[in-house]
């Protein structure tokens, strides 16, 4: 995959059997998924995609109060989740 400016960590990860595949992808603010999102949809690639696949689900994992960002989860239905724990081993 094409590094993106402001990704952190992308990683993709896939089930032969289901057909599913799942990304974790951490970005380096709210501002650099906005504009990851905003390349996708000048090309394209963000309709094609959507014609291939289907979000089942979609995750937060930190909490974020950029506007767009919320907007985009609530358009997916993204459940959002806070740190309870944390192990340091």
């Amino acid at each position: 995959m094409r590094q993106s400016p402001g990704a952190v960590r992308v990683e993709g990860y896939g089930d032969r059997e289901s057909g599913t595949v799942s990304f974790d992808e951490e970005w380096a603010d709210g501002d650099a998924l906005m504009q990851h999102i905003g390349q996708m949809q000048e090309t394209g690639l963000f309709d094609e995609l959507m014609t291939l696949q289907s979000i089942d689900s979609l995750f937060l994992l930190t909490p974020t109060d950029h506007p767009g960002v919320n907007a985009l989860l609530d358009q997916f239905g993204a459940s959002r989740f806070e740190r309870f724990a944390t192990s340091h081993g």
